[in-house]
């Protein structure tokens, strides 16, 4: 459960991480605006792709493979920031970092409906990992010490 909440934290945090890393890239919270507009849309089709390839060829593999994607499209997305690149160069990037957003939640919650012995242990899991998406964003942008381990402690 730890590594699945893990894994699915930063889809919150998104949103905020691009608009601030592409506004002090470009200097315009205007252009900061398209490109986080380009990364969502991006994981809107993307995530429908992999549901589609998850249904097909089942979640291991599909979900490693856009990590592996992933993760090296943020780190060419920070880098390019960083160097203060054109706002067209990072919608681009954004493009390929928001297309390869792993979907870990409807995956996670397909998986607990088969581990959760009784269906008590299934809703509380369900609730749990409800409050964990819900108070990290929230507990991560206003300190630096995540929130999801008291709420997974209380379980």
């Amino acid at each position: 459960m730890l590594l699945s909440i893990a894994g699915a934290i930063p889809i919150g945090m998104f949103g905020l991480g691009i608009l601030l890393l592409a506004r002090d890239a470009t200097g315009s919270l205007a252009e900061a605006g398209r490109i986080l507009g380009v990364f969502s849309l991006a994981n809107a089709f993307g995530s429908v792709a992999q549901g589609r390839l998850i249904d097909r060829l089942g979640q291991g593999l599909v979900l490693r493979a856009v990590a592996a994607c992933h993760l090296p499209a943020l780190i060419v997305l920070v880098l390019a920031a960083h160097e203060h690149a054109a706002g067209w160069v990072l919608a681009v990037i954004a493009v390929f970092g928001g297309s390869t957003v792993p979907q870990l939640p409807a995956p996670m919650r397909s998986l607990w409906s088969m581990l959760a012995e009784s269906e008590e242990q299934r809703e509380t899991a369900y609730a749990m990992v409800a409050i964990a998406f819900e108070m990290t964003p929230v507990g991560s942008a206003r300190s630096s010490r995540p929130v999801c381990g008291p709420c997974v402690a209380c379980s």
